[in-house]
């Protein structure tokens, strides 16, 4: 699906089809709260450089996190449920 003009219209009925579905629309709610409370702004490059280090990696190990990302990203994770039984 391409944007040939701007249609404000075209955008509020796509949203709301894709919010009229429960998943969908807990999926992009979770997925904000994710990017809002783990990344912030996106604005401290560092944060998100540390973030990405870990993304593409094949196999996550707590040693690779301790590594990478402040105690405090790590605490966020495990707030938000990415990570399951890893110690800080």
């Amino acid at each position: 699906m391409s944007h040939e003009n701007l249609d404000l219209e075209y955008d509020k009925n796509l949203i709301n089809k894709v919010l009229d579905d429960v998943d969908m629309k807990y999926i992009i709610l979770f997925l904000y709260i994710i990017r809002n409370d783990l990344l912030g702004d996106l604005n401290d490059k560092n944060l998100v450089e540390s973030y990405e280090r870990i993304l593409i990696l094949d196999d996550i190990y707590k040693e690779n996190v301790s590594n990478f990302w402040p105690e405090e990203l790590i605490e966020i994770s495990i707030d938000l449920g990415l990570f399951k039984n890893i110690g800080v």
